[in-house]
């Protein structure tokens, strides 16, 4: 009985070990991963597409098209801009691909306030969008 105690106690610190481990390398990924967050909105804000665009994945840019993604960038911020966002949450995943699932809520010129979703994976050495929901500012309370 004590044997099996002495592994239960063990696999439970390993267990502890691994979820500290994945929570604070999530953790120490925020600021980096708000930075990538920010940039890519001004861009978009700005309606510089190519530069935007560069922040997609490959497979991403697979999935839509810079022309898509072009007028999607005209209807979202034809007429407003985006002023900043705070990181509201995160998911960091290690599996064979380390992914960071960002939530946060964006603030436009028009002082509504929005939620943002966007997952990274590394790809050529830099944190790129997976997917996102960024809804349109124009609908947001």
């Amino acid at each position: 009985m004590k044997t099996f105690i002495k592994i239960v106690a063990v696999l439970l610190v390993i267990a502890a070990a691994m979820f500290g481990y994945i929570f604070y390398s999530g953790y120490s990924r925020g600021p980096e991963i708000s930075a990538r967050v920010t940039e890519f909105m001004e861009l978009a804000s700005d309606l510089e597409y190519e530069a935007a665009y560069d922040y997609f994945t490959q497979r991403l840019k697979d999935a839509v098209s810079f022309e898509e993604f072009a007028d999607s960038l005209d209807d979202h911020f034809s007429r407003v801009t985006f002023i900043e966002q705070k990181q509201t949450g995160f998911t960091f995943s290690i599996g064979l691909k380390r992914t960071y699932a960002y939530d946060g809520i964006a603030t436009y010129s028009t002082n509504k306030e929005g939620e943002i979703h966007m997952t990274f994976i590394r790809e050529d050495g830099e944190w790129k969008i997976l997917a996102f929901d960024i809804p349109d500012p124009y609908d947001v309370d």
